[in-house]
Order: structure tokens, then sequence, then C-alpha cells
């Protein structure tokens, strides 16, 4: 999967939480991306890092 900006996506392929990429750069870690979970009521709704390959994309209904 190519990920880009903006892109909507889950943490493994059965994932429920929705996540955006904020961007596609993490500082020493090339293997990464800064994800947040979207929607304001997400407890801990902060940036972190996150694997490439630990994403899929969302398929909202």
């Amino acid at each position: 999967m190519e990920l880009e900006e903006g892109a909507l996506v889950t943490i493994g392929r059965s994932g429920q939480s929705i996540f955006k990429v904020i961007s596609l750069e993490v500082e020493d870690s090339p293997d990464h991306v800064m994800i947040q979970a979207v929607g304001d009521e997400s407890p801990g709704r902060y940036p972190y890092p996150c694997l490439k390959t630990d994403l899929f994309p969302s398929n909202p209904e």
C-alpha cells in the first residue's frame, strides 16, 4: 500500500479504530509514519509513529 498524507488507515487488517496519516516522515525512522486517531471523541488523541507495514486502508461503511 502506498501511503500519502491524509490517508485513512487502520492498524492491522481487521482494525476497528481509524487513523489519519499526518506525516510521512519520522525523524531517524524511514519505516514509520505519524498517525493520529480520527474523531474528537477518541481518548488519548495525539500523533504517534507507527510502522508502515502495520497499516491498512480504512474501508468506512
